[in-house]
Protein backbone atom coordinates (compact mmCIF):
# COMPACT_ATOMS: atom_id res chain seq x y z
CA UNK A 1 0.00 0.00 0.00
CA UNK A 2 2.85 2.39 0.80
CA UNK A 3 4.47 1.63 -2.57
CA UNK A 4 1.24 2.45 -4.38
CA UNK A 5 0.97 5.71 -2.44
CA UNK A 6 4.59 6.56 -3.32
CA UNK A 7 3.96 5.83 -7.02
CA UNK A 8 0.85 8.02 -7.01
CA UNK A 9 2.75 10.81 -5.30
CA UNK A 10 5.50 10.45 -7.91
CA UNK A 11 3.00 10.76 -10.75
CA UNK A 12 1.38 13.78 -9.08
CA UNK A 13 4.81 15.45 -9.24
CA UNK A 14 4.87 14.93 -13.00
CA UNK A 15 1.31 16.18 -13.39
CA UNK A 16 1.95 19.26 -11.25
CA UNK A 17 4.97 20.29 -13.33
CA UNK A 18 3.12 19.47 -16.54
CA UNK A 19 0.39 21.92 -15.56
CA UNK A 20 2.86 24.54 -14.25
CA UNK A 21 4.76 24.50 -17.55
CA UNK A 22 1.60 24.91 -19.61
CA UNK A 23 1.01 21.31 -20.66
CA UNK A 24 -2.32 19.49 -20.59
CA UNK A 25 -3.00 16.03 -19.21
CA UNK A 26 -4.98 13.98 -21.73
CA UNK A 27 -5.13 10.69 -19.85
CA UNK A 28 -3.32 8.15 -17.73
CA UNK A 29 -2.82 4.46 -18.46
CA UNK A 30 -1.79 1.74 -16.04
CA UNK A 31 0.11 -1.45 -16.88
CA UNK A 32 2.40 -3.97 -15.24
CA UNK A 33 5.32 -1.84 -16.43
CA UNK A 34 4.12 1.33 -14.74
CA UNK A 35 1.99 4.37 -15.29
CA UNK A 36 2.10 6.35 -18.52
CA UNK A 37 0.75 9.87 -18.93
CA UNK A 38 -0.81 10.89 -22.19
CA UNK A 39 -0.22 14.60 -22.40
CA UNK A 40 0.10 17.60 -24.61
CA UNK A 41 3.56 18.83 -23.71
CA UNK A 42 4.91 22.37 -23.92
CA UNK A 43 7.21 22.80 -26.91
CA UNK A 44 10.41 23.52 -24.98
CA UNK A 45 12.93 20.87 -24.02
CA UNK A 46 13.57 22.66 -20.73
CA UNK A 47 9.88 22.21 -19.80
CA UNK A 48 10.15 18.51 -20.67
CA UNK A 49 13.20 18.24 -18.42
CA UNK A 50 11.27 19.79 -15.52
CA UNK A 51 8.27 17.52 -16.11
CA UNK A 52 10.52 14.43 -16.24
CA UNK A 53 12.22 15.39 -12.98
CA UNK A 54 8.98 16.38 -11.22
CA UNK A 55 8.18 12.85 -10.03
CA UNK A 56 11.61 12.09 -8.55
CA UNK A 57 11.74 15.58 -7.00
CA UNK A 58 8.46 15.03 -5.15
CA UNK A 59 9.72 11.62 -4.00
CA UNK A 60 12.93 13.12 -2.64
CA UNK A 61 10.94 15.83 -0.87
CA UNK A 62 8.69 13.14 0.67
CA UNK A 63 11.83 11.31 1.80
CA UNK A 64 13.20 14.44 3.47
CA UNK A 65 9.90 15.30 5.14
CA UNK A 66 9.12 11.79 6.44
CA UNK A 67 12.50 10.28 7.22
CA UNK A 68 12.57 11.17 10.92
CA UNK A 69 8.93 10.34 11.60
CA UNK A 70 7.57 7.09 13.05
CA UNK A 71 8.22 3.61 11.64
CA UNK A 72 5.47 3.68 9.00
CA UNK A 73 6.46 7.11 7.70
CA UNK A 74 10.13 6.12 7.78
CA UNK A 75 9.33 3.13 5.55
CA UNK A 76 7.28 5.41 3.26
CA UNK A 77 10.26 7.77 3.22
CA UNK A 78 12.64 4.99 2.15
CA UNK A 79 10.27 3.78 -0.57
CA UNK A 80 10.09 7.31 -1.98
CA UNK A 81 13.86 7.66 -1.99
CA UNK A 82 14.48 4.33 -3.77
CA UNK A 83 11.65 4.93 -6.26
CA UNK A 84 13.12 8.35 -7.07
CA UNK A 85 16.69 7.07 -7.43
CA UNK A 86 15.50 4.19 -9.61
CA UNK A 87 13.55 6.56 -11.87
CA UNK A 88 16.59 8.83 -12.23
CA UNK A 89 18.60 6.11 -13.99
CA UNK A 90 19.57 7.34 -17.47
CA UNK A 91 17.50 4.71 -19.28
CA UNK A 92 15.34 6.14 -22.05
CA UNK A 93 11.94 5.06 -20.75
CA UNK A 94 12.62 6.18 -17.17
CA UNK A 95 12.49 9.79 -15.95
CA UNK A 96 16.27 10.16 -15.89
CA UNK A 97 16.54 8.96 -19.47
CA UNK A 98 13.79 11.28 -20.63
CA UNK A 99 15.45 14.25 -18.91
CA UNK A 100 18.84 13.26 -20.32
CA UNK A 101 17.48 13.05 -23.86
CA UNK A 102 15.77 16.45 -23.54
CA UNK A 103 19.06 17.93 -22.25
CA UNK A 104 20.91 16.49 -25.22
CA UNK A 105 18.27 17.86 -27.59
CA UNK A 106 18.98 21.35 -26.25
CA UNK A 107 22.51 21.16 -27.67
CA UNK A 108 22.65 18.48 -30.36
CA UNK A 109 20.74 17.70 -33.55
CA UNK A 110 17.88 15.24 -33.08
CA UNK A 111 19.60 12.20 -34.64
CA UNK A 112 22.78 12.64 -32.59
CA UNK A 113 20.89 13.32 -29.36
CA UNK A 114 18.63 10.28 -29.70
CA UNK A 115 21.54 8.01 -30.71
CA UNK A 116 23.61 9.18 -27.74
CA UNK A 117 20.64 8.79 -25.41
CA UNK A 118 20.08 5.24 -26.67
CA UNK A 119 23.78 4.40 -26.23
CA UNK A 120 23.83 5.73 -22.64
CA UNK A 121 20.63 3.77 -21.92
CA UNK A 122 22.17 0.53 -23.24
CA UNK A 123 25.40 1.07 -21.30
CA UNK A 124 23.44 1.78 -18.11
CA UNK A 125 21.28 -1.33 -18.57
CA UNK A 126 24.40 -3.41 -19.23
CA UNK A 127 26.14 -2.06 -16.11
CA UNK A 128 23.02 -2.69 -14.03
CA UNK A 129 22.87 -6.24 -15.39
CA UNK A 130 26.58 -6.80 -14.61
CA UNK A 131 26.09 -5.60 -11.03
CA UNK A 132 23.04 -7.82 -10.63
CA UNK A 133 24.97 -10.89 -11.84
CA UNK A 134 27.76 -10.16 -9.37
CA UNK A 135 25.31 -9.65 -6.50
CA UNK A 136 23.41 -12.79 -7.39
CA UNK A 137 26.41 -15.08 -7.83
CA UNK A 138 28.76 -13.84 -5.13
CA UNK A 139 26.60 -12.19 -2.49
CA UNK A 140 23.51 -14.43 -2.60
CA UNK A 141 21.46 -11.61 -4.06
CA UNK A 142 17.90 -11.76 -5.25
CA UNK A 143 17.20 -12.50 -8.91
CA UNK A 144 14.85 -9.48 -9.03
CA UNK A 145 17.50 -6.95 -10.06
CA UNK A 146 18.87 -9.43 -12.58
CA UNK A 147 15.44 -9.90 -14.19
CA UNK A 148 14.66 -6.18 -14.12
CA UNK A 149 17.97 -5.23 -15.76
CA UNK A 150 17.51 -7.97 -18.36
CA UNK A 151 14.04 -6.59 -19.14
CA UNK A 152 15.55 -3.09 -19.48
CA UNK A 153 18.23 -4.35 -21.84
CA UNK A 154 15.88 -6.32 -24.10
CA UNK A 155 13.29 -3.52 -24.10
CA UNK A 156 15.96 -1.13 -25.31
CA UNK A 157 17.12 -3.54 -28.00
CA UNK A 158 13.82 -4.77 -29.37
CA UNK A 159 11.14 -2.16 -28.75
CA UNK A 160 10.66 1.37 -30.04
CA UNK A 161 10.93 3.49 -26.90
CA UNK A 162 10.85 6.79 -28.78
CA UNK A 163 7.08 7.05 -28.45
CA UNK A 164 6.93 7.34 -24.68
CA UNK A 165 4.88 9.80 -22.73
CA UNK A 166 7.57 12.08 -21.43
Amino acid sequence: MLLLLAVLLHECGHILLLILTGGKLKGVSFSLCGITMKAEYPPSYSAKIMISLGGPLVGILAFLLCRNAGKTLALFSDINLWLSLFNLLPISFLDGGSAMESCLLLFLPYDYATALSRAVSLVTATLLWSISVYLFLFLNGSPSLFLLSLWFFFSLLFFDNTKRAG
